[in-house]
This record gives C-alpha cells, structure tokens and sequence, in this order.
C-alpha cells in the first residue's frame, strides 16, 4: 500500500467510512496520514474526578450506571450518570447530550467510558454537557488506553476510536519510501517515524507496556 493509493483499497474499511471520508475531503491514505490530532489524552492516568466546577476540561475513566431520556423533542437530552468507580465509588458525575437520542444505543448501564470535558454545577448535582466519550473495550485496550492517545478532529459518521484505528493500520502497512518528504525539516528522516510520533507519540515506550 502507498501513500497516494485510494482509500477505497484499504483492507477492513466500510462502504458507509469512505463515503464519510470522502466528505470530508479525505481520500487517499496519505490524506488521512495528513489529518494531524489537535490534541492528545494521557490515558496512562486519569483525572480525579472533579468536587466542583470548573473552567478547566478534566479527562475521566469511569463506569455509567444509570442513563435516562429525558424530554425529547426540541428540549430533550440524553443524560448517563458516571461513577468513579476506581475511587470507590465515592464521586459520580452527569453527561447530558442534547438532540442525541440515537446514544441510548451506545452507551448502557455497566460501559466503562472515557469522558473529557468541562464540569458545571447544576441544581447541586456535576455536570458535563456534550463531553467528548468513548466506551471502553478489551479489545480496545492497545491503541486507545494506556498510552498517550491522539484525538483527531471529528468525521461526520465516523468516532474517534474508528479514526485511530483506521490511521494506526496504515502506519503499520503504507510503504514508508512512498511517502515524500515535502515539508520535513529534516529530509534525512525517515518520514514514516515521523508521522508515527505525530499520531502516537512515545510509540516505542508505549509498546512495551502494553
């Protein structure tokens, strides 16, 4: 596989993904190496979880035990009250999203999620409106927690979690030479390591402990 293949090549990836890539103007593999993370989450450690509000986003890791519904229609929400479950049990926070319904299919009573966003007080209770999440899995476990883990901007229809996978596959298969360096600053480098450090940094440190 080379850089300026098209993605409709790839191996494992949905009709429905390249349609959504497609939208978004990505096309080709390089196009998607291209797509730099605008951010990065430690998922070696969490955030405590928060005792009041604050202006500042913290990063959780904690288990949903209760979801509701709540008055849809052009006020309705959907709400998942978090529990730091690591902690003890001992602090426990609201995620409302707004317009969403469809998340009653994504996350239940029992997921483990990754949440990150900035927590409000409301009516006495911790609150997170729109947080960015992903529902952990053990299958997950490898790219998504226990390390320095990018976050990309979004694709319409397509989550975070399915993003990174999709750009770690190629880091593991492009053809490394097919990858001209245009823009490096050192032209000497192998470009291949460096758009690895720029999706995973700390790549190698990471690996050995997973």
């Amino acid at each position: 596989m080379k850089a300026f293949d098209s993605l409709d090549g790839l191996v494992g990836i949905r009709g429905r993904e390249l349609e959504a890539l497609k939208t978004a103007g990505i096309e080709t593999i390089v196009d998607l190496l291209d797509r730099i993370p605008k951010r990065y989450e430690d998922r070696r450690s969490f955030d405590a979880f928060p005792v009041q509000a604050s202006g500042e986003a913290f990063c959780l890791k904690g288990l949903v035990i209760d979801t509701q519904r709540k008055g849809f229609g052009g006020k309705g929400f959907f709400e998942a009250v978090v529990e730091d479950h690591a902690g003890g049990g001992f602090s426990r926070i609201t995620c409302r999203w707004f317009h969403m319904p469809f998340l009653q299919k994504v996350i239940a009573a029992g997921h483990e999620v990754v949440l990150y966003g900035k927590p409000k007080e409301i009516a006495g209770r911790l609150v997170m409106d729109h947080p960015e999440f992903e529902v952990v899995s053990e299958e997950s476990r490898g790219i998504h927690l226990d390390r320095i883990v990018p976050i990309y901007k979004n694709v319409s229809g397509i989550p975070q979690r399915r993003l990174r996978e999709l750009i770690f596959g190629i880091l593991e298969t492009v053809e490394g030479d097919s990858l001209v360096p245009i823009h490096d600053v050192d032209p000497t480098y192998p470009r291949i390591e460096a758009f690895r450090e720029v999706h995973f940094p700390g790549e190698l440190l990471s690996l050995i402990h997973i």
